[in-house]
């Protein structure tokens, strides 16, 4: 057998699998992004500097691997593996124009058809408001607090999915549905 193949063979680096809740209120992302990397000490990774903003992150008994893409996600960023290095960037370039504002690609969260009940707000931040409904159906989540256009609003009785479209309307924000969580970010400028 080759002996480069051997070696190849003997580092494949794997994103950590071990299971974590983070519950991470109007952060950093840079510190977001540290306070995960703790989690998995022998990880090496480096962030391009344009990697910012601040989040809110609520995920219960997630992947490291999945709790990294959300944190990342509700900062317009994503990473890539490059040698073994966890290399973290900005997708702030790349075109997100695609979908329409407020709505993800394919329905896939069952929580976004909860009912919610008396729901208000008046001039409040948009991020705090969506926290509070996805509070109320038990949802794993983060949200960008760059969502943070004022709203205000009454609401009886909707589904969560219906609050969200509204709110995201005119917040200028995105939603992005996962199968067990649902990430919100604002829209690329």
């Amino acid at each position: 057998m080759n002996p480069m193949l051997i070696c190849t063979l003997l580092y494949q680096f794997q994103i950590p699998t071990h299971r974590i809740t983070v519950d991470y209120q109007n952060g950093d992302i840079r510190e977001a992004v540290r306070y995960l990397m703790k989690t998995a000490p022998n990880l090496t990774y480096t962030m391009d500097l344009d990697v910012t903003g601040t989040v809110t992150v609520k995920l219960t008994d997630v992947t490291f691997g999945d709790a990294l893409k959300y944190v990342l996600k509700s900062a317009n960023a994503s990473y890539r593996v490059e040698d073994g290095v966890i290399a973290i960037h900005s997708d702030r370039t790349i075109n997100q124009t695609d979908l329409p504002r407020g709505i993800s690609e394919r329905p896939t969260n069952p929580l976004l058809s909860k009912e919610i009940r008396n729901l208000r707000a008046k001039s409040e931040p948009a991020y705090q408001v969506i926290r509070r409904a996805l509070d109320e159906v038990g949802a794993s989540y983060v949200v960008s607090d760059a969502v943070n256009a004022p709203v205000s609003l009454s609401i009886q009785r909707a589904t969560l999915r219906d609050i969200l479209t509204a709110i995201l309307a005119s917040a200028r924000g995105r939603l992005i549905e996962g199968k067990n969580i649902i990430t919100i970010t604002s829209e690329s400028p």
